[in-house]
């Protein structure tokens, strides 16, 4: 996923691959998908991704909270808390 997002040259066609990993992880979350959900902050937290600064600047601030809140739930030692 990490090399999907550091792919497009063009930064708006960054921020829609991020935009859409985002979506599919809120999704799978919501389906209690939970590996896809790891596999996908993995790759946005990855140090490649993460220091693309002028596409997270670009990201927008909705759905940069919303990578915020499922980040948060990954941090829990226990998904059967969640669901």
């Amino acid at each position: 996923m990490a090399t999907k997002i550091l792919e497009p040259e063009q930064l708006s066609e960054r921020v829609n691959v991020l935009r859409y990993f985002l979506e599919v992880g809120q999704r799978c979350y919501e389906l209690h998908n939970f590996n896809t959900v790891t596999a996908i902050m993995a790759a946005l937290e990855s140090t490649p991704v993460h220091r693309m600064r002028k596409t997270w600047d670009a990201f927008a601030r909705k759905h940069r909270h919303h990578m915020a809140y499922v980040g948060m739930f990954l941090q829990k030692k226990s998904w059967r808390a969640q669901t």
